[in-house]
């Protein structure tokens, strides 16, 4: 038991250690040869943020384990709104212009009560995930420029070509290394302890891998771009719900516990609509405090309570 949570440990840190290499080598490489900001912006580094995720769930749904890659999926975004967000609101109330992230905002509600939909019809089908991947697609086709931030960790980091393009293979290559690691290792402990690989997916590794966006947000905070923080936490959950949950289904129907229906999707949906409706009552103020971000961790709180 004890050698299956070193693994996992292991395998979470160097998913974090992959995905960041691959943003600080990929981010070098399109500077380089001089590619827009906002290319960069909505596919490097949103992408390299929920890597993590995909690969993980990637891994999981081709070993026959689509349970644990959805609830890496669901419970990767309540950790994003409930720990990443409530706690970089925590340390420090974050500033923010409300007509900038409505869209966004707005766009993870709805898709949110979508995923809730078509998971109440309890089978998942591959038809429905390639959908949600074509989706994912509109949304970085049609994402509005002037609304794009580049929360880049290596924003102030000079890397020649050579060292950018090794940094970039090396990350390629660690993600689904580690991802392998992270899944089989989460496996083996759900078998240990006698609970799902739901729940493993749920907590243990949706916490895992969420670190690039909980590091993200606290780099963001500490330059004193707050709508980095929260820019990047809503992308990765728009991300989730569509690329990631999109790839996890394409394989094969997947059939939806009713767990998931009366415990993890109202929690999901519950959280979603209260960071949006936050951010919405505070728009004069343009400030998510301290307050309203206790509120958001206590909602995680309270579901990993349940969960457990």
């Amino acid at each position: 038991m004890l050698l299956y949570v070193v693994k996992l440990t292991i395998g979470m840190l160097l998913l974090f250690w992959g995905a960041e290499r691959f943003i600080v080598g990929s981010i070098a490489i399109a500077k380089h040869f001089a590619i827009a900001k906002f290319v960069i912006g909505v596919t490097i580094v949103a992408l390299g943020t929920s890597a993590p995720e995909i690969f993980v769930s990637l891994i999981a749904a081709t070993e026959q384990k689509p349970l644990l890659a959805i609830g890496n999926v669901l419970g990767s975004n309540i950790a994003n709104l409930g720990l990443v967000l409530g706690l970089s609101g925590l340390l420090v109330p974050l500033h923010y212009n409300f007509q900038q992230i409505k869209p966004a905002c707005f766009l993870m509600l709805i898709i949110s009560i979508v995923v809730g939909i078509i998971f109440t019809q309890q089978v998942y089908l591959p038809l429905i995930a390639w959908g949600l991947i074509l989706l994912f697609c509109i949304i970085m086709f049609l994402a509005p420029k002037n609304n794009i931030s580049v929360p880049s960790i290596s924003e102030n980091t000079t890397i020649n070509l050579p060292r950018a393009i090794f940094w970039t293979i090396f990350g390629i290559i660690l993600l689904p290394i580690s991802s392998q690691l992270t899944v089989d290792a989460a496996s083996n402990i759900a078998v240990h302890l006698g609970i799902s690989e739901l729940v493993i997916g749920l907590s243990i590794v949706a916490i895992g891998t969420s670190l690039p966006e909980l590091v993200t947000s606290l780099i963001g905070i500490y330059k004193r771009e707050h709508e980095l923080a929260l820019g990047n936490i809503i992308g990765s959950n728009i991300i989730n719900l569509t690329l990631v949950l999109g790839i996890t289904g394409i394989f094969h129907p997947i059939v939806i516990p009713q767990i998931i229906l009366q415990r993890d999707l109202p929690f999901l949906i519950s959280i979603s609509l209260a960071t949006s409706i936050i951010l919405y009552c505070n728009r004069q103020q343009q400030m998510l405090g301290r307050v309203w971000s206790a509120s958001l961790m206590f909602i995680f709180i309270s579901y990993f309570i349940i969960l457990f």
